[in-house]
């Protein structure tokens, strides 16, 4: 069994595409690309602390713009704020992240490591 919860951020495209993260419910994770965010990044389209994401306690997922310059994108709509589910894809910076599952992630990776 992983140690990982269920719910993943997994970029496809831009500078770390494969790396992939754990969401824990009900607790802020931030998207960026300073030490202080929960990705750290190598984005430099991607603000120090880009967004925020929270699982919600029904298995949504809030998406926040932190005020980046650059915008948090979901179906190539500009957001201050929405609402995604597994599966939704949204864009920061040069990359591209969905939401998915631990087992289409695969239980057996690493919450923090490149995927194969």
């Amino acid at each position: 069994m992983s140690d990982c919860d269920e719910t993943f951020l997994v970029f496809q495209t831009g500078p770390s595409a494969g790396m992939h993260f754990e969401l824990p419910s009900g607790k802020p994770f931030i998207v960026g690309r300073g030490s202080s965010s929960d990705t750290k990044l190598d984005d430099a389209k991607m603000s120090r602390e880009h967004c925020c994401l929270t699982v919600e306690w029904d298995g949504a997922i809030l998406v926040r713009d932190l005020g980046s310059s650059g915008g948090t994108f979901i179906n190539e709509g500009r957001i201050e704020s929405d609402t995604i589910w597994k599966g939704f894809e949204f864009s920061a910076g040069e990359s591209t992240a969905v939401i998915l599952s631990e087992e289409e992630v695969g239980a057996s990776r690493d919450c923090t490591s490149p995927m194969a």
